[in-house]
């Protein structure tokens, strides 16, 4: 993030949150990706569940929320830049990385989703697990490299 940013700088390119969502408009999805969330928050009304999803990434947060599947997250937590009061980037603002993935999995379970100062001592407070929100074991996590071990065991060990 600090190399696109030292990047952007030096070749004069001016890259606002709004250039970032733009790339976001442009991935292209497997089929049947953009109509699953229709399916699977239909099937879960069927059966009486309710169905919450989020993303935990390390890719750009900007470039997830240009997305034509943003809106269908309840939180999206990933890397983000910092920007300027002309809207250009300044500096990565926040990393995401394996340990940090794992953090985001307890605020989801404690619901404590804002990321913030005045958040910490909630979400570092010792809750009994029938108190917490979301349980582990009603998790499903879906990743797709390295960073996402960790949460993926500490999912499974704890039913999910």
């Amino acid at each position: 993030m600090l190399k696109m940013v030292e990047k952007a700088k030096e070749k004069k390119i001016h890259i606002q949150r709004s250039t970032l969502q733009k790339m976001g408009e442009d991935v292209e999805f497997f089929e049947g990706v953009e109509s699953w969330f229709d399916r699977i928050n239909s099937y879960a009304r069927e059966i009486g569940i309710r169905v919450e999803h989020y993303i935990v990434s390390s890719g750009l947060k900007e470039i997830i929320e240009g997305t034509t599947i943003a809106k269908q997250f309840k939180k999206i937590y990933a890397c983000e830049f910092l920007y300027d009061y002309t809207g250009m980037i300044q500096w990565p603002k926040f990393a995401v990385n394996y340990t940090t993935k794992t953090q985001f999995l307890f605020r989801i379970n404690k619901g404590v989703l804002t990321v913030d100062t005045r958040s910490e001592r909630e979400l570092n407070a010792y809750k009994e697990d029938r108190e917490r929100r979301i349980p582990f074991s009603n998790m499903i996590y879906v990743g797709d490299g390295l960073t996402d071990v960790p949460c993926m065991k500490l999912v499974k060990v704890n039913g999910g």
